[in-house]
């Protein structure tokens, strides 16, 4: 072709290769969303941060949160959770919002460090 043989073979194993990682990426892919992969990754994920004992199914309030259901289809939880969406809904479910007035920092502080003091959610929230 360009008459350097060297360049030919390197262009054509470039080609090959390119070729084969998109292919099997995509299978990679398809696989993922039939069996639910990522769903079930995320909450498997979410059940171990949430997991507190003065807080009781923190996890089903967490999954039954507007924003949250929002996300996901009927019966199904949700692959991907956007992490302002995340901080959100798990705040309000931490300190619930007032219609009347907006919750305060030192309000969000209190109820943090009321959490079991071994607690993963606490540790997290205070970093």
């Amino acid at each position: 072709m360009f008459g350097l043989h060297v360049l030919d073979i390197a262009l054509g194993l470039i080609f090959v290769y390119l070729l084969l990682s998109i292919i099997c990426t995509t299978v990679n892919e398809m696989i993922a969303g039939w069996l639910r992969l990522r769903a079930k990754n995320l909450a498997e994920g979410i059940e171990n941060l949430l997991r507190d004992e003065k807080i009781k199914d923190l996890k089903a309030e967490f999954y039954s949160h507007p924003l949250i259901k929002s996300l996901s289809k009927e019966g199904e939880h949700p692959s991907y959770i956007p992490p302002r969406t995340f901080t959100l809904a798990f705040l309000d479910i931490l300190v619930p919002a007032k219609p009347d007035a907006p919750v305060s920092i030192s309000e969000v502080r209190k109820r943090i460090e009321s959490l079991d003091r071994n607690s993963d959610i606490r540790r997290m929230l205070l970093v």
